[in-house]
């Protein structure tokens, strides 16, 4: 199942009927993050809504990006940049900048498949306004990305003035019966070792 949480005053609103609340981390609780110093990219399309038609180019929602470190570890500074746009709303979002990157382990027990899980947030623009902050969490769960092969993850969320907008792709590590168990269309891949052990 695909949903759309609201995010206002405290509150948490799952669009299907049932709240919930996970602090963090969205997909699923993983240990402790480790400094690692791959980076990821990803692009692709997933219904947003429970009612999206993900055939239907005009009720997509269209992702592309790429974060981390892909110049090495530190020094090199971390990067990365990020697009996404909600079709249904007509709503941009352009990252202006990645200022954090975390690695996490993942494990897909409806498949049986170790996966990676990455987050990363910044400051961004909504349809051109600056003054917005995002925060995405990638799942790299099989090649390709999309189903019945892989169950890739996108999940992103974006706050500022008059906004408060979650919108979750389901896929690993919690991947649910066909067809809503990862991205409807495209891959995410993990690049580089972890720190010299391969994140997966």
């Amino acid at each position: 199942m695909k949903w759309v949480i609201l995010r206002m005053a405290g509150l948490v609103f799952l669009l299907t009927g049932v709240a919930v609340s996970m602090p963090g981390h969205d997909s699923e609780a993983h240990p402790v993050p480790s400094p690692c110093f791959d980076f990821v990219t990803g692009g692709g399309w997933f219904a947003p809504t429970p009612d999206s038609d993900p055939d239907n180019p005009n009720q997509r929602a269209n992702f592309g990006f790429e974060a981390g470190y892909k110049n090495g570890e530190p020094p090199p500074p971390l990067m990365g940049n990020l697009n996404y746009i909600d079709h249904n709303t007509g709503m941009h979002v352009k990252a202006t900048s990645v200022d954090t990157y975390d690695a996490f382990a993942c494990f897909d027990t409806v498949h049986n498949t170790e996966c990676a899980d990455r987050t990363f947030s910044g400051s961004a623009q909504v349809n051109g306004v600056a003054g917005y902050a995002y925060r995405a969490e990638v799942v790299d769960d099989g090649e390709p990305g999309n189903v019945p092969k892989g169950h890739d993850r996108f999940i992103i969320t974006v706050s500022g003035p008059g906004l408060s907008y979650h919108a979750d792709s389901g896929g690993a590590p919690s991947a649910f019966t066909p067809p809503s168990d990862g991205i409807d269309g495209g891959n995410i891949q993990i690049h580089k070792p972890c720190n010299g052990v391969n994140p997966k």
